[in-house]
């Protein structure tokens, strides 16, 4: 699976339109494709297999993500894991002096990644993480992105009563031609950056345990060489996003 482009533009189409179909047809859609796929419908054996490829490279991150190294990078795979269940992008600011609970250094204008729960504890990371997590929440919540983009698409339409599902669907396919082109370039970007990040984590985190071992082990049983370790690591990946963040940045927000 390449980096570069994991997902072909007509399987990411056909992956787009059935989602979309499903929510235009009120969860109707999914069952029929279903039913066709087994009764051996060309179209519907396709449909279903480019579903499965994109969900492959969905499940191909959430399995990047669960190798991170722990302990020592316990808490980084925590955020993960809450940024890639999360309902809304990881993109809410906090204005003000802090310190960044994965580098350790004293920032200004942070992104709070604190949990919509009771009683949670604040949690904020370096503005030059951020392209990252927004990244990994992409990723993740696509399925949740094209299903939104479609309810909004939806509600526009003013003669959606008086029409069937055959006419909403080729509307939408026609109305919404450019917009999946740019949720798949999203696609491509995110899953390369997002991977990119996590192989200069684990390079480092496996340089580490190399020298540890070298050491005696000495390295591995100190609290603050693994604190110092995993900053120097959060560091080196908050350089690889940030040479991108500059150049897409726009691109995610404006197409979520």
């Amino acid at each position: 699976m390449s980096h570069a482009d994991p997902v072909p533009f007509d399987d990411f189409r056909r992956f787009y339109l059935a989602k979309s179909y499903d929510v235009i047809g009120m969860g109707t859609f999914r069952r029929h494709l279903c039913k066709c796929k087994e009764a051996g419908d060309p179209w519907a054996v396709e449909m279903n297999a480019s579903v499965n490829r994109v969900n492959q490279v969905v499940r191909h991150v959430q399995a990047r993500i669960a190798q991170i190294p722990c302990p020592r990078n316990a808490l980084l795979q925590q955020l993960c894991k809450d940024v890639m269940v999360g309902a809304h992008p990881p993109i809410r600011m906090y204005v003000g002096y802090t310190t960044c609970c994965l580098s350790g250094v004293s920032c200004n204008m942070c992104i709070d990644l604190t949990r919509p729960a009771k009683n949670a504890q604040h949690v904020y990371i370096h503005a030059n993480f951020s392209h990252f997590f927004l990244m990994l929440w992409y990723c993740c919540k696509l399925e949740y992105v094209v299903r939104s983009c479609t309810k909004a698409w939806l509600e526009r339409q003013s003669n959606r009563e008086s029409s069937n599902f055959k006419s909403l669907c080729e509307r939408f396919e026609d109305e919404t031609q450019d917009y999946c082109k740019s949720l798949h370039g999203v696609l491509s970007q995110s899953y390369a950056h997002v991977n990119k990040t996590l192989d200069v984590l684990m390079h480092y985190s496996l340089e580490h345990r190399v020298l540890g071992g070298q050491a005696g082990g000495v390295a591995n049983s100190e609290p603050a060489t693994q604190a110092t370790t995993s900053k120097e690591a959060s560091k080196e990946a908050s350089k690889e996003a940030s040479k991108e963040a500059d150049a897409k940045r726009g691109a995610p927000l404006s197409v979520i």
